[in-house]
């Protein structure tokens, strides 16, 4: 029988879909939009939407991770999460905005969702 942890939550999920997402909306502003385009803010905006997306990716394939592993990268995500929220504010990069407050409500389900690996898990 799976447990509860072998599988992730709605909330990871969503803040994976919500990364992805994120990288092809900040590509496009990197790129085509303009003000912003080829500018270092939206480049570094590119580079942080696409680590969010990989360790929401790692949080979702490696179901045996440690603690000590998930928390650290849900404390990463978070601040990646608010900083690039706060970008595409500054960037006037609306769409971006609003794809980070659905982030922002996933991370609050995925880090309080009760759900924490077993003993056997975090050896």
């Amino acid at each position: 029988m799976a447990s509860a942890r072998e599988r992730p939550g709605w909330g990871i999920w969503l803040l994976f879909i919500a990364a992805v997402i994120a990288v092809l909306v900040s590509l496009y502003d990197f790129l085509l939009a303009w003000g912003i385009n080829h500018t270092l803010g939206s480049g570094i905006v590119l580079a942080a939407t696409a680590i969010m997306a990989l360790a929401a990716l790692a949080i979702l394939a490696w179901t045996a991770m440690p603690r000590w592993l998930r928390v650290l990268l849900l404390i990463g995500l978070a601040l990646d999460v608010l900083g690039t929220g706060l970008a595409a504010y500054f960037l006037t990069a609306w769409v971006l905005l609003a794809l980070m407050v659905v982030a922002a409500i996933a991370w609050v389900a995925t880090a309080f969702s009760g759900v924490t690996p077993s003993r056997e898990q975090v050896a």
